[in-house]
């Protein structure tokens, strides 16, 4: 009887030891479910995240090529520009030489009138 009682005993007492160790697991199952919960909600935060700054990726890089273009069009307008105002530079140095020029024959050809018209005043 008393070698029932002792394996009764033991038996209760490893019955205990598994309930604990059950109700450890237990816990650690909770904590690690919290976890995870924890984790998918971390990575749905940050898909979401991701996918804004995709989103926002994809507008910069449109805005980007539109800047560009533009820029290459303002470049090319820049280059016509100054290939028109090195022409009328050039052209303004020419009217200048041709001013010059045409002066320089007023003043001959007055000075000629001046003598003439001296020559026919004295005669």
């Amino acid at each position: 009887m008393d070698k029932l009682k002792e394996k009764i005993q033991n038996l209760k007492l490893a019955s205990e030891e598994w309930q604990e160790k059950h109700d450890g697991i237990k816990d650690k199952n909770k904590e690690l479910e919290q976890e995870l919960l924890e984790k998918e909600n971390l990575i749905k935060s940050l898909t979401t995240k991701n996918e804004t700054l995709e989103a926002e990726l994809e507008k910069i890089e449109e805005e980007y090529k539109i800047t560009k273009e533009k820029f290459s069009d303002v470049d090319v307008k820049a280059e016509t520009l100054e290939k028109k105002v090195t022409s009328l530079e050039k052209e303004k140095e020419d009217l200048e030489l041709k001013n010059e020029e045409l002066n320089a024959k007023y003043v001959k050809a007055k000075e000629e009138l001046d003598e003439i018209t001296d020559q026919l005043n004295s005669l």
